[in-house]
């Protein structure tokens, strides 16, 4: 192998690198806007929650106070 098959490998080899640095950084930004989804979604079922248990509340209360 002379020098200047030597430097095409090496070219080669690092355009290969880049390609693969591109996608990583696609996943790990698939993964930050998925972990952002999650975040959401369970702020919103806490939401959820905390209304289901207030009107538990207030059911509860207006029920025990006509069931008298």
């Amino acid at each position: 192998m002379d020098m200047k098959e030597i430097l095409e490998f090496m070219q080669a080899d690092l355009d290969r690198a880049r390609g693969d640095m591109a996608s990583l950084k696609e996943l790990i930004d698939i993964g930050v806007e998925l972990k952002m989804n999650v975040s959401d979604r369970r702020a919103k079922v806490r939401s959820l929650e905390d209304k289901i248990k207030r009107y538990e509340t207030v059911i509860a209360k207006h029920i025990k106070a006509h069931s008298k």
